[in-house]
């Protein structure tokens, strides 16, 4: 005979199917516990008390509203689920949502404000980015090769846009930079500060001349053919 078996409940495209424990046979508690399956979306929600407890949708993701207790005891309580983030300690605020997490490398480039680019050296051509929520953070070390002929302030490209929609300059990114291999010595520092403003996907590097008490941004005219350097930048990125 047959090494399997099982039960199929059958239906067409755009329907829902439910299999319901019942506590009675009136009011909710005809519901009390139930497996639902909607076959328009491919979604499947589970019921306990007559309240959705677990959500899974057609990508795999698991909503769980009232948080998960680990085999340690431990609890992580996630109240709510708002417009498909995580939501804490009751919060119904869709913008207090933790909606986003990714990590990767990506390849910066490092250009002109007016002309001209840098070639980044094999194997230091990438940067580590963390992004939480729409808090992102990069991180590493790059080097360039072959000389460049950058014309004006140095750009370094970034994997996100810097939001614009913050009250005033609270969106600003920031950061530091070790900068080394410069043709000009910046008063014995190679320590500098990276600046995002709001709406751009890039960074400028900042310094403060000796003597005087304005910024400025570093310039391709004062940097050796080759040049590299160690960055940690934080902005907060539009969002998506």
């Amino acid at each position: 005979g047959p090494s399997e078996g099982g039960i199929t409940i059958a239906s067409t495209g755009n329907h829902t199917n439910y299999i319901n424990f019942a506590d009675s046979t009136s009011g909710v508690a005809r519901y009390a516990g139930m497996i639902e399956y909607a076959h328009s979306i491919d979604q499947m929600v589970f019921r306990t008390n007559s309240l959705e407890r677990i959500k899974i949708d057609n990508a795999g993701h698991a909503i769980i509203g009232g948080g998960v207790t680990l085999g340690n005891g431990q609890t992580y309580s996630a109240a709510n689920t708002l417009d498909g983030g995580i939501s804490f300690n009751g919060d119904t605020a869709s913008a207090n949502a933790l909606d986003d997490y990714e990590e990767g490398v990506y390849q910066p480039t490092l250009t002109g404000s007016t002309s001209g680019s840098a070639t980044m050296r094999a194997d230091y051509g990438y940067l580590a980015y963390t992004k939480i929520g729409r808090l992102v953070t990069v991180t590493g070390r790059w080097e360039t090769t072959g000389g460049h002929n950058i014309v004006g302030n140095v750009i370094m490209s970034l994997p996100f846009a810097q939001t614009g929609s913050l009250t005033a300059q609270a969106e600003t990114g920031v950061g530091t930079m070790s900068l080394n291999r410069t043709g000009t010595n910046f008063d014995q520092t190679n320590l500098f500060q990276t600046v995002t403003f709001p709406g751009e996907s890039q960074l400028y590097i900042y310094y403060q001349p000796s003597g005087t008490g304005n910024e400025a941004i570093v310039q391709g005219s004062q940097l050796d053919s080759a040049f590299e350097g160690y960055i940690n930048h934080t902005f907060i990125a539009e969002n998506q």
